[in-house]
């Protein structure tokens, strides 16, 4: 019936919508306890460690789908994505510095 093939079309685009962002930007699927999450690549861009930046490029890679470690060979600062926000503070950078990137808890914890 057309009920359902509406239904249909309007489950496609919420999934759709859900894999790719305003005007055609990808984005980083996290899954993370039956929810999906993203970060668009274009944040990812321009996201630097706090910490680094003023003196260094301070270039951070994603990790598990879940953490942004920055690059620096003296930093070793890992932050956290938490329910699809970047926490770019020194502080939350600092708390994981003497975990290795393996160690790193998936989902991080929520504090």
């Amino acid at each position: 019936s057309s009920g359902n093939y509406n239904l249909v079309f309007v489950l496609t685009k919420w999934y759709l919508g859900i894999k790719y962002l305003a005007h055609g930007i990808l984005a980083a699927s996290v899954w993370n306890g039956g929810n999906y999450y993203m970060v668009s690549q274009e944040l990812l861009d321009i996201l630097r460690c706090p910490a680094c930046v003023q003196e260094h490029d301070g270039m951070l890679e994603l990790t598990h789908d879940m953490w942004l470690i920055c690059q620096e060979d003296d930093c070793r600062r890992k932050y956290p994505i938490r329910d699809d926000i970047p926490v770019m503070l020194i502080d939350e950078g600092d708390k994981w510095v003497d975990i290795s990137v393996a160690d790193l808890p998936v989902p991080p914890p929520s504090e």
